[in-house]
């Protein structure tokens, strides 16, 4: 690189001085392009390694039985929403064509058939993002979710649902994007596009599919149903935790341009001050009220906390951080005290920690960024607030009214659930083959029993299987 700027400037009084001007010119952006390139690569990996996070947070939360079954739904998530987000997700996204607010259409985005070299970097960052939303309704559905059926809906879900809605929202075209001219919606990394997403699907898929066996009794009292590995799940949560910080510091898309590093660093420093609030707080307030110290509650507060920290991570100054993490953690803590009562059997809490986190911090973001309502107090930040309001309605009727529509047919198709057998053995043997603790008779011969037994000796199993 010095041997050819030197030939460059040895040769200036011979070449035009546009010429050299634009080569240099080229040269930086160039290398300006480059960089950004490897930015997106490399948060985009650390995004997609959030997927172990996943995997082990959703195996420790189900019974010995089902772990194997988890991890393949969580396998296939990657799989279906490679290919889906290839073939026309992206397009849907980001195929901008005659402007058209509602979704993205541009030929040459299907299949990348003829994209421009700069956006392969955008779509590997943009499929991660769409894998993270449809991943979020395995959790909600483990251990009873027929496998075929639901490789089936992630496809739509990745393909189709969460691109349009980030069209919508990231598209330059998209109706959210625009807005009223003067004000807008607005979500920095996901809280709306990508958590509320798949926290609205995960909700009428949990209803559509049912409960687990045992889940409720007749009356509706909710029986206690715990997860085999609690280490599992911390530590799924750990890896959540570090992958968050290249969710919401990546999402600025560049770090070559002026200013980009200053917005990178504090979303990242945000992300992390709203996690230690959440999961802090939570962590005393169980202390408090149910005399305990829990892991799971105070990991699940920080985990909501950078959901909700999603959107307004580069905008809000750290003590609005602070507040939405304290606040997104009480959030989860009352969604997951409710939809159990309302008899929606979700076994990782999704529903709980994507859709009451990401819609809180929808609002966090019009209340608590630098030109939000709190300190300014004026017309423009009320519109702002409004259009959040706008977006979060438009996000979850779209996404419930599609998933209802998807699921609701692979119901009628007998495709949503598994036969009580199945269940009962669990599908690691029944439907994979592949135990994940072994061989052990034992544990064959306690799901046989299990479909034979009375409700008494079912309490028991289950405290076996727990």
């Amino acid at each position: 690189m010095n041997n050819n700027l030197s030939g460059m400037m040895a040769t200036s009084t011979v070449l035009p001085v546009n010429t050299t001007t634009m080569s240099e010119r080229d040269i930086i952006k160039g290398l300006q392009e480059n960089v950004d390139a490897m930015f997106l690569i490399f948060c985009g990996m650390l995004i997609f390694f959030m997927k172990a996070g996943f995997s082990f947070l959703e195996a420790g939360a189900v019974r010995k039985k089902s772990v194997v079954n988890s991890l393949f739904r969580n396998f296939m998530d990657l799989y279906i929403c490679g290919m889906a987000y290839w073939l026309f997700g992206f397009a849907f996204a980001y195929g901008n064509y005659n402007g058209n607010p509602f979704i993205g259409h541009d030929p040459n985005y299907f299949a990348l058939v003829s994209i421009a070299p700069a956006g392969y970097a955008m779509w590997f960052f943009q499929m991660v993002f769409g894998e993270a939303a449809a991943t979020i309704v395995s959790g909600s559905v483990a251990e009873r979710a027929n496998s075929l059926g639901y490789v089936m809906a992630n496809f739509l879900i990745a393909g189709f649902v969460y691109p349009v809605v980030t069209h919508w929202v990231w598209s330059t075209d998209g109706w959210l994007f625009l807005g009223d001219g003067t004000n807008a919606f607005t979500d920095f990394a996901g809280s709306g596009c990508v958590h509320v997403v798949g926290g609205s699907c995960a909700l009428i898929a949990t209803v559509i599919v049912g409960p687990r066996q045992g889940r409720f009794d007749h009356n509706g009292s909710v029986n206690e149903m715990k997860g085999h590995n609690l280490p599992f799940t911390a530590l799924g949560a750990l890896i959540l935790f570090f992958g968050f910080f290249a969710f919401n510091g990546g999402s600025q898309k560049s770090i070559s341009q002026p200013g980009d590093g200053v917005i990178v660093a504090k979303a990242v420093v945000n992300t992390m001050i709203a996690a230690s609030f959440g999961g802090g707080s939570l962590t005393f307030i169980v202390r408090c009220t149910e005399k305990r110290w829990s892991l799971l509650q105070g990991l699940n507060g920080a985990l909501a906390s950078m959901v909700a920290i999603c959107a307004g991570c580069a905008t809000m100054h750290p003590l609005g951080a602070c507040l939405t993490g304290i606040i997104a953690g009480l959030v989860y803590y009352g969604y997951s005290k409710v939809t159990p009562r309302l008899m929606i059997d979700d076994p990782v809490d999704a529903i709980a920690l994507h859709l009451g986190g990401g819609s809180w911090g929808l609002i966090a973001c019009a209340l608590f960024s630098d030109t939000g309502v709190l300190l300014n107090w004026n017309q423009a930040s009320f519109m702002g607030l409004a259009w959040q309001f706008i977006g979060l309605g438009t996000i979850c009727a779209w996404c419930m009214s599609l998933t209802a529509a998807i699921f609701g047919s692979l119901k009628v198709f007998g495709m949503v659930g598994i036969d009580a057998e199945a269940e009962s053995f669990g599908q690691d043997r029944h439907v994979h083959g592949e135990p994940g603790y072994g061989d052990d008779d034992t544990a064959l011969l306690m799901g046989r029993e299990r479909s034979d037994s009375s409700a008494d000796a079912e309490s028991l199993e289950n405290e076996k299987w727990y």
